[in-house]
């Protein structure tokens, strides 16, 4: 378990004092679990699968899925509520799915993509705010 552990922390992205912050127990736990010096209870196991969506199997035995699928509850509810269509709703499972560095990095490239298009909008020649003249030519207009 010890393995797991440390391969789902890094997979989130996450130091041993975020990781434990969050599930509100202290680095040296975790640090203790990671390097097999104690092993965490059930009932520590079973916070970090419910806080971080962890698959319990996977987590105990290294069997299936490292992740549970996002509840597919929630996910109906969206679809119905703001009628998604199969490919919206499968963005927001994938989402869902992923772990906090990866909605960090998702996010800035999608911050990236609107300030881009916002460069488009404001400069429709070039789409990047600068002059549509061939560089060295400015002077010549």
């Amino acid at each position: 378990m010890k393995d797991r552990l440390k391969e789902l922390r890094k997979k989130l992205g996450l130091t041993q004092k975020k990781f434990a912050e969050k599930l509100g127990i202290s680095r040296n736990n975790i640090a203790s679990y990671e390097t097999g010096k104690s092993n965490p209870g059930s009932s520590i196991i079973q916070l970090i699968c419910r806080v971080y969506n962890v698959n319990e199997t996977w987590l105990r035995t290294g069997e299936g899925e490292m992740f549970t699928a996002a509840d597919s509850n929630l996910i109906d509810n969206l679809v119905k509520k703001y009628d998604l269509d199969q490919l919206e709703a499968a963005i927001v499972t994938e989402y869902i799915n992923l772990g906090t560095e990866s909605r960090k990095i998702f996010r800035a490239y999608l911050d990236g993509v609107v300030q881009r298009m916002k460069m488009i909008t404001e400069n429709p020649e070039t789409g990047d705010g600068q002059s549509s003249a061939p560089p060295g030519d400015s002077d010549k207009q």
